[in-house]
């Protein structure tokens, strides 16, 4: 089917490099005879029908160029086979895992997910990296369940960012690997606050941006590590 499609394409070049002489004797464009008179049977001069039998050559190869790049990579497209395909990336028989999970896709093409482990009460990390999937224990507080709502980020270096919640102190959480080895750091502890359903995005420079929601006070987040410390702000509490 392709080589048939490619094919009308050549008749189309074809068609193009014909189409000024076609063009010129469909006008009558033959020199008259020395004694032959007759008034031209176009209203427009020879110098015109020429203007414009260039004009109308040029649409055609303009056209067909368009044919020859644009549309074999339309059919081609056509037969491509880009099958679904699933891994078990964590089935630790003894845990509930994989809950609030969020991905990431490195500049590499390698894949980068944040997740809660039930069982545990912790938050996950796992990544393909390396050419296969590897699993590592973020934070696992033994006095705190924590790693709901995570969304993970990857900068331009491959660090991951993770921003989770800690639902047993009600704190927004921070996790990065940025230094080599994991760390952890709280970033929401208002006591009377329920914060840290959250996302997360990191900037060309390595600064992390998370916006997230405050249940206490019913309130739209955002913290930023831009200036070089963290800060916190409430973007929207409408009461009503």
């Amino acid at each position: 089917m392709i080589a048939l499609r490619l094919l009308g394409i050549g008749n189309v070049a074809a068609g193009v490099a014909s189409c000024s002489s076609r063009l010129v004797q469909s006008v009558g464009c033959v020199k008259q005879g020395a004694h032959n008179r007759q008034p031209p049977l176009s209203p427009f001069s020879k110098g015109e029908l020429n203007r414009m039998a260039g004009k109308l050559c040029s649409a055609f190869r303009l056209l067909g160029l368009f044919f020859f790049l644009i549309m074999p990579s339309v059919f081609l497209a056509d037969t491509a086979d880009a099958a679904w395909g699933t891994t078990t990336v964590d089935n630790t028989s003894s845990v509930d895992t994989g809950q609030f999970t969020s991905i990431a896709v490195g500049t590499s093409g390698a894949a980068y997910i944040s997740y809660y482990d039930v069982g545990s009460s912790s938050l996950m990390y796992a990544t393909n990296v390396s050419g296969s999937w590897g699993t590592t224990t973020v934070d696992n507080t033994s006095s705190a369940d924590t790693g709901q709502y995570s969304s993970i980020a990857v900068g331009t270096s491959g660090a991951a960012y993770i921003s989770y919640f800690d639902e047993t102190n009600d704190n927004l959480m921070y996790a990065t690997n940025l230094g080599g080895a994991w760390g952890t750091t709280t970033l929401d502890n208002t006591g009377s606050a329920d914060a840290g359903r959250t996302s997360i995005a990191v900037g060309t420079s390595g600064a992390a941006y998370i916006s997230y929601y405050d249940v206490g006070s019913s309130s739209l987040m955002y913290a930023t590590n831009v200036s070089g410390s963290w800060g916190t702000t409430t973007v929207d509490n409408t009461s009503s």
